[in-house]
């Protein structure tokens, strides 16, 4: 099976095309444009390192959040069109799942915290073998050791904006990831549609956690009149 796989949830882009487990190519790269700029040229590139042309794609796997709304939304809407082009299944992986799954096998328990802005993060726990022990949180950073009583290895881009915070807030329970750990990884997105780690065949499902900055904003107009 040939998989083209992408993530856009975080300011760096990653595409990766796999044949079964095996990466026959995978670039990922911090962008200087927007991701609908650059994405399509990314995957095209991708394909043609692999020797590949988008019609001999069996799979297109997508990173659905939670994350960049925008980022979300453009590398959700790129799969789709993508798959519709060459009538393929296309599905989505949870980007907190691909994290924690990128960093196993473990000694201690796994959180992805990724930055969510407005001095929040998404995050989840994960077990030292990948799996899922809690639901998607958006929490602000210190809040976090209301749900974390173990020792725990915390990897994803939220550490850019509060590793202190969260050093602070949690104490020895606190174990900071390498930065080579921060990003999903298309690779493991390919990795996981394929092991069926998914929400299910099209159209994908994103996963916001909370509502997006428009949505509070017109709440909060309503609350105010």
């Amino acid at each position: 099976m040939k998989i083209l796989a992408l993530d856009t949830s975080t300011a760096v882009a990653s595409v990766a095309v796999l044949e079964d487990e095996e990466s026959m190519c995978e670039i990922t790269t911090g962008l200087q444009k927007s991701h609908s700029e650059m994405l399509i040229s990314i995957v095209d590139h991708a394909l043609a390192m692999a020797g590949l042309e988008l019609k001999d794609i069996n799979l297109v796997a997508v990173g659905r959040g939670p994350g960049s709304f925008t980022g979300i939304r453009i590398g959700i809407a790129t799969a789709e069109g993508m798959a519709r082009a060459i009538n393929s299944p296309v599905v989505g992986v949870c980007t907190l799942d691909a994290l924690a799954y990128n960093a196993c096998p473990q000694e201690i328990q796994i959180i992805p915290v990724m930055d969510a802005r407005k001095r929040e993060v998404f995050c989840s726990i994960y077990s030292p073998k990948g799996e899922q022990l809690s639901p998607y949180y958006n929490l602000r950073p210190e809040d976090i050791r209301h749900i974390c009583s173990k020792d725990s290895l915390f990897i994803g881009d939220g550490l850019m904006p509060y590793s202190a915070v969260l050093e602070n807030s949690l104490g020895k329970l606190f174990h900071k990831g390498p930065r080579a750990l921060w990003f999903p990884r298309a690779y493991t997105i390919g990795l996981l549609a394929m092991e069926g780690r998914i929400d299910g065949q099209g159209p994908v499902q994103p996963i916001y956690v909370r509502a997006s900055d428009a949505t509070l904003l017109l709440r909060d107009k309503g609350r105010n009149k």
